[in-house]
């Protein structure tokens, strides 16, 4: 599957700038497909490249974390 356009989010004043996709990832030799992930900048300075999103339920039963279905 193709990795999915971004989702961005800013900050007010635009300095910080987040991105929300579903891409794949690979992780040493584990490649995750489709996996949900997130990249931010502050500035124009990369800080978190591509790092895997756990998510969970409101009751806190875990969904899908890494790519997995759990």
């Amino acid at each position: 599957m193709k990795n999915t356009e971004a989702i961005s989010i800013f900050s007010p004043c635009k300095r910080v700038h987040a991105e929300f996709a579903i891409a794949t990832v690979w992780v040493g030799a584990t490649v995750y497909p489709d996996a949900p992930v997130w990249r931010v900048w502050c500035g124009d300075r990369l800080v978190i490249d591509t790092s895997l999103i756990g998510m969970k339920t409101a009751q806190g039963r875990v969904l899908l974390y890494g790519g997995f279905f759990l």
